[in-house]
């Protein structure tokens, strides 16, 4: 029994990689026959059936930095925001009042507001509730931690999913038309420095308690307490903007009322410095990442419509090459590859179930997928 199996250059230096490796034969062939079995194994044994590579925590060990002189403080009122420049280097703290309030929060490339805070990125390539020593990621292709978190209270929720309210979702709620929204109260915060409110993105929503049931977000009671802060570390030259949540009185988000919350800006000092000049070197210089420099010449539009440039020519990155490898089987791995194809999620031939089951098994044993993620060395915390 014969199978054809066809695999891209990326698949069969993954297949190679295996065969150096050891334990699944000296040959392509038998390597992939091998993966066949030894993922049939796996997955009896428990192993889960996601097709992505295994996330793994890319650790960077190190003291707590030390804060610099408080340089600004600002008290948010209800329902009002602010946006600040905060430095690299520079701590920016969040603080609950009274406590139970809810704060939208984006954030900008000082430097060049196309790159900004994103959520999505954040999401696919952190967490979707990144917690101490996680990153808050800016958006592809720049795609770098933006805020490195340093401390964040155990009451303070995450909501990097869903939306931020704005008039629509309240006249289709409760048929208000002019009330206060996060949308409109981002975009005032930030038109001091030039930006408009089709610039506003999704929030990094802080301190909003949500949940999934039945396919649509829920609001649950907010339980942020007095004092309650987060500490976010800028690694580049950002601007800042928080506002306090404009649903108060609508939902239960900020419990039915609302409440103001402190804004502090910490300046640099040599150890917040010396923290994200080994953030840069690891995660904020890769060769994939896009630069400032890279987009300098590159033009923002300065119209709304959308023409075609008659010069344009195509230019994507090619796909991968792909390779076929004849493959020689014995009765029982047809057995073995004709009950994963009667599962559904393995193709339809015994070429496409072998690839599958090959680069499942490499997803698990070999690909690995870093998160980026710092862990403070003591105590130290201010």
């Amino acid at each position: 029994m014969r199978a054809e199996v066809e695999l891209y250059d990326t698949q069969v230096a993954f297949l190679d990689e295996a065969v150096e490796r050891g334990g699944l034969g000296e040959t392509r062939e038998a390597a992939l026959r091998a993966a066949l079995r030894a993922h049939v194994s796996d997955r009896l044994n428990g192993a889960k059936p996601y097709v992505g590579g295994t996330p793994t925590d890319d650790v960077l060990e190190t003291a707590f930095p030390d804060y610099g002189r408080k340089r600004l403080e600002h008290v948010l009122e209800p329902v009002e925001g602010r946006a600040v420049p905060v430095y690299r280097g520079e701590v920016m703290r969040l603080e609950q009042l009274e406590g139970g309030t809810c704060v939208d929060f984006n954030a900008f490339n000082l430097h060049d507001h196309k790159e900004f805070l994103d959520c999505g990125f954040t999401r696919s390539f952190q967490s979707f509730d990144p917690r101490r020593g996680e990153f808050i990621w800016s958006n592809a292709p720049r795609g770098r931690p933006m805020f490195s978190i340093l401390e964040i209270a155990d009451t303070c929720e995450l909501d990097i999913v869903g939306h931020r309210c704005n008039r629509v979702f309240q006249e289709l709620g409760w048929g208000l038309t002019t009330h206060a929204n996060c949308q409109d109260t981002l975009a005032e915060a930030i038109r001091e420095y030039g930006l408009t409110p089709d610039d506003v993105h999704d929030s990094f929503n802080l301190w909003m308690a949500t949940t999934i049931d039945e396919g649509r977000r829920r609001f649950k009671w907010n339980p942020a307490r007095k004092g309650d802060r987060i500490d976010l570390l800028a690694t580049f030259d950002v601007l800042a903007a928080s506002v306090i949540c404009g649903l108060g009185d609508l939902v239960g988000i900020n419990n039915f009322t609302f409440t103001p919350v402190k804004l502090e800006v910490f300046e640099a000092t040599a150890s917040t410095t010396a923290l994200v000049d080994q953030i840069e070197r690891r995660w904020g210089s890769m060769a994939s990442q896009v630069k400032e420099r890279d987009l300098a010449d590159v033009p923002v539009l300065h119209s709304r419509p959308l023409e075609r440039d008659p010069s344009y020519v195509p230019s994507y990155r090619p796909a991968p090459v792909a390779h076929s490898m004849p493959v020689d089987l014995t009765p029982e791995e047809g057995e073995l590859l004709d009950g994963l194809i009667a599962t559904g999620v393995y193709g339809e031939t015994h070429g496409e179930a072998l690839r599958a089951a090959f680069m499942r098994w490499s997803n698990l044993h070999i690909t690995k997928v870093r998160r980026a993620k710092v862990s403070f060395n003591g105590d130290g915390r201010p």
